[in-house]
């Protein structure tokens, strides 16, 4: 940060002898960038744009300081001027793909990321996105064949396997649903998250002590969790372990009054 700060500070030096210094601009444009001042990164940007209006540069990096600041729609309007004006760019398109998708402009955001893996089909980060895209969709097919793909490339990955489990419960496919959670909790065991829906899926399946023993591990690792504590409080009342339950639901309605 302290690097940064002396930088900008002589990139303002130079500018105050030679106000359009084209590379003095952009290096201070990227100093800005890194330091989180994104309004002094869009002025600086639209000073070079002014200058050249095909400095695509400029334009992707106003994008970018657009969308830190969540104009996403200003961030999407750069990136596309952008690409205009150099097309064969992977990393604006990813960013472009990742101002659609927050936009929920999914379809648009599912082409921009397709491109860029037809040019760099290595890049893992942009299957992931792809992936989680298709799973936020709710197209299940897709989001399963594209976390296949993240678990190919990346065997530790345990969001992969949770999300690859969340796509199968879509489907209603409750085997491949519990291999997958379960995979993911050998990669990461303490996710709370994880054990509550693995927990669901063994309720779904009626497998009720198996169920009660997910929920017990929500609550070790987030003991006022108010879903765990009601999923786990009906089901030992289903058991017939009424004096168990009953404190858990008294808890649960402390922890979160609306549900009183």
């Amino acid at each position: 940060a302290g690097m940064t700060r002396e930088a900008i500070a002589q990139y303002l030096e130079i500018l105050a002898l030679k106000p359009d210094d084209a590379a003095a601009l952009s290096d201070l444009a990227k100093g800005y960038l890194k330091s989180g001042q994104y309004e002094e990164v869009i002025r600086i940007s639209g000073r070079i744009i002014k200058a050249n209006p095909r400095d695509d540069e400029a334009l992707a990096n106003m994008g970018l300081a657009w969308g830190r600041l969540g104009n996403w729609n200003k961030a999407i309007a750069s990136y596309q001027d952008a690409l205009m004006i150099r097309p064969d760019n992977p990393s604006v398109s990813f960013r472009l793909g990742e101002a659609y998708e927050k936009t929920k402009q999914y379809g648009k955001a599912v082409e921009q990321y397709r491109l860029v893996l037809d040019k760099i089909p290595k890049a893992d980060h942009v299957v992931i996105a792809l992936a989680d895209l298709y799973l936020k969709m709710g197209n299940f097919d897709e989001a399963i064949r594209w976390h296949k793909e993240v678990v190919k490339r990346q065997p530790k990955n345990a969001a992969a396997y949770a999300n690859l489990g969340t796509a199968y419960a879509g489907k209603g496919v409750p085997k491949e649903e519990i291999e997958n959670y379960r995979k993911a909790l050998d990669l990461k065991p303490g996710d709370p998250v994880v054990h509550f829906n693995l927990g669901a899926a063994y309720e779904k399946g009626k497998r009720d002590a198996e169920a009660i023993r997910e929920y017990r591990k929500v609550l070790e690792l987030k003991p006022d969790d108010p879903d765990a504590l009601e999923r786990l409080a009906d089901m030992l009342f289903k058991v017939k372990q009424y004096g168990e339950a009953a404190p858990l639901y008294e808890k649960a309605l402390k922890t979160s009054p609306r549900k009183a």
